[in-house]
């Protein structure tokens, strides 16, 4: 099996990351858990894909939490009692850790439009993440009328 990252935040070729991955399947079960424990050791193939300084690890998991935070904030745009509610802060630029209002963004032409190439990434990951399940054939039909449109 050839292994590839989807990004590429990460140090480690992800063929190694694979060859780990794998192993850990096969011996104690794949969970988060078991990589962090599996790669405590220095030479272990993944340890420098870890912040080991629990001062800095800390901080980044409570950054961690206010993104969940931020992300899981919802508003009515429309206060009609059969509105949907919405994601009330977005993330307009490419790996951009700066949060904008939604409504901000949707008055704002430019904004938007970057928005929904955002949208249309995420519906592909989507579609590629589950592209074997047949049951979701009519989503992906319609993902595919949507980007002949957009």
């Amino acid at each position: 099996m050839i292994y590839e990252w989807k990004t590429n935040w990460f140090k480690t070729d992800a063929n190694v990351a694979g060859k780990v991955f794998d192993e850990l399947d096969k011996s104690v079960g794949l969970t988060a858990k078991t990589v962090v424990n599996a790669s405590r050791a220095k030479d272990a193939p993944l340890h420098n894909e870890f912040e080991w300084d629990d001062a800095v690890a800390g901080e980044k998991y409570r950054e961690q939490q206010a993104r969940v935070m931020i992300s899981n904030l919802v508003v009515r745009i429309d206060e009609s009692p059969d509105s949907v509610p919405t994601r009330a802060y977005v993330t307009v630029e490419k790996d951009s850790a700066q949060y904008e209002d939604i409504t901000v963004v949707l008055s704002n032409e430019d904004k938007t439009e970057k928005l929904l190439r955002n949208a249309m990434k995420e519906l592909s990951w989507f579609e590629r993440k589950y592209s074997e399940l047949e049951a979701l054939a009519g989503v992906f039909s319609e993902i595919k009328k949507l980007r002949e449109i957009a």
